[in-house]
């Protein structure tokens, strides 16, 4: 019983994760409020009302602001779309330096809070002239019952001319996974969840004129068995390297089982995008791996889309919710019926992209 209950808790406290932010609270002054509203009706709103808001003066250079806010994209509120937007503003003349505009789409596993953001502007300096200004959405939800949650989503944007340009987009730092077992029941003989936080660290290592990022995760694994009131766990850290392409900063590799963000995947997937990020797992005795050279046309049916090369198969099926896809089988077309491995792979459409968030390599039979 014990056991049951700290797992109930640590769901509830990842749960309200958005409202713990409360205590570190970034209040907007009258002033900065009014430059945000008259930004706000830029957008064509009419309306003064903030569905979340943050302030912070930068401590590397007191005359500027970092702000943001969400904004129900309806009049009515009624919408789950949400207008974001992240703006530098000069404190001396109330002007707006430099922004950001981008979308929020709440599902089931993304809401929408008064405490969504949190402004990070830790020293994340990408070289020695640029310092990155760090945006989190404490986003992520889950059911009381959930398997999963996914949440703290950091952005890291640099300034260009008037733009704000992130460089590293919706990156998940907090996360949680059930692998075994329910959590709200108290028969359950066997409980495994896991537990990850990622930290960034910057490396001397170059590339497009910016540092590598380091990002480590620490990942607490826990079994228990409530009726027998035992309790074990496990910590381990992972490393992995992201390098800035000119553009993103992109996985230098891919590692099944990482439970963390890996890169961005476009709507539009190119070439080099799809080998580094669904690439299925090398098997030692296999030795034909697809290789392709154009993205394979796709057949599409109500719940899946089956692609086609060479020497493979492969399907992606969709979730519930219409994301773009869980699961994809590699299966070798010499072997059809015969077991081989799968690429377990959720995508979340955030924005105008989709951010592969779990990765994982299993078997499958087709």
């Amino acid at each position: 019983m014990k056991s049951t209950i700290r797992f109930i808790f640590t769901l509830c406290a990842l749960l309200f994760t958005n409202h713990l932010y409360a205590s570190d609270s970034q209040p907007c002054s009258e002033a900065s409020k009014s430059l945000l509203l008259l930004d706000l009706s830029h957008q064509g709103f009419v309306d003064k009302k903030f569905d979340a808001i943050a302030c912070k003066i930068l401590p590397h250079n007191q005359d500027k602001m970092l702000a943001s806010y969400l904004k129900n994209m309806t009049q009515d509120g009624h919408s789950d779309r949400y207008l974001w937007r992240v703006l530098v503003i000069d404190q001396s003349s109330g002007k707006v330096v430099s922004s950001y505009r981008d979308e929020v789409q709440e599902d089931g596993g993304i809401r929408v809070s008064p405490y969504s953001i949190k402004l990070d502007t830790a020293r994340y300096h990408l070289n020695e002239t640029t310092r990155a200004l760090g945006v989190r959405l404490m986003i992520g939800t889950a059911p009381r019952c959930a398997d999963s949650l996914i949440t703290d989503f950091l952005t890291l944007f640099v300034e260009k001319d008037s733009e704000l340009t992130p460089v590293l987009l919706n990156f998940p730092t907090n996360l949680w996974q059930r692998l075994e077992g329910d959590h709200c029941s108290t028969n359950d003989d066997l409980l495994i969840t896991k537990q990850s936080h990622v930290f960034l660290s910057f490396l001397k290592d170059q590339a497009h004129g910016y540092r590598d990022i380091r990002i480590t995760t620490k990942v607490e694994k826990s079994i228990d068995y409530p009726l027998k009131n035992i309790h074990e766990s496990d910590v381990t850290k992972t490393d992995q390297t992201l390098r800035f392409d000119g553009q993103f900063y992109q996985a230098t590799e891919v590692r099944p089982n990482h439970p963390q963000l890996l890169k961005d995947v476009y709507e539009n997937l190119d070439i080099t995008t799809f080998r580094s990020s669904l690439m299925p797992k090398r098997i030692a005795k296999e030795n034909r791996f697809p290789d392709f050279k154009t993205i394979p046309k796709p057949v599409y049916s109500e719940k899946m889309i089956v692609m086609d090369s060479e020497h493979w198969y492969y399907a992606l099926t969709l979730t519930k919710e219409n994301h773009l896809g869980y699961h994809f089988c590699f299966v070798d077309k010499s072997k059809l019926g015969t077991y081989f491995s799968t690429s377990s792979l959720l995508l979340r459409k955030y924005g105008n992209r989709y951010v592969a968030l779990n990765f994982e390599i299993d078997a499958c039979e087709l």
